[in-house]
């Protein structure tokens, strides 16, 4: 498996250790709840990763503008990023313009 694509989501900087700890477990606590995809069919990871986004959201961590318009920019993205998918390629970067930290969210 290759990492071939990292869209950013949030465009807060967390500013310390200790709140990125915070934000890391809160992150991960999401995505336990969820059933990872096992990753025996292409493109099942995507569908897993806009459900996350779901999940932050509905716990505060980013604000979701447009599930599916961001279901749809993920999947645009990740066809323009089917070259990256070598082991001598870093992913391919982008920012959602559908997602991004709520103004409220403290780190």
């Amino acid at each position: 498996m290759f990492l071939s694509s990292l869209l950013r989501i949030s465009e807060a900087a967390v500013s310390d250790s200790e709140s990125f700890k915070g934000l890391e477990e809160t992150i991960n606590a999401a995505a336990l709840e969820m059933p990872p995809p096992e990753n025996d069919e292409f493109g099942e990871c995507a569908p897993w990763a806009i459900r996350l986004v779901k999940r932050l959201y509905d716990k505060g961590i980013v604000e979701l503008k447009d599930e599916e318009k961001l279901a749809e920019e993920v999947d645009q993205f990740a066809q323009g990023s089917k070259a990256f998918a070598r082991r001598d390629m870093l992913p391919n970067l982008a920012s959602s313009k559908l997602c991004q930290s709520p103004s409220n969210l403290q780190l």
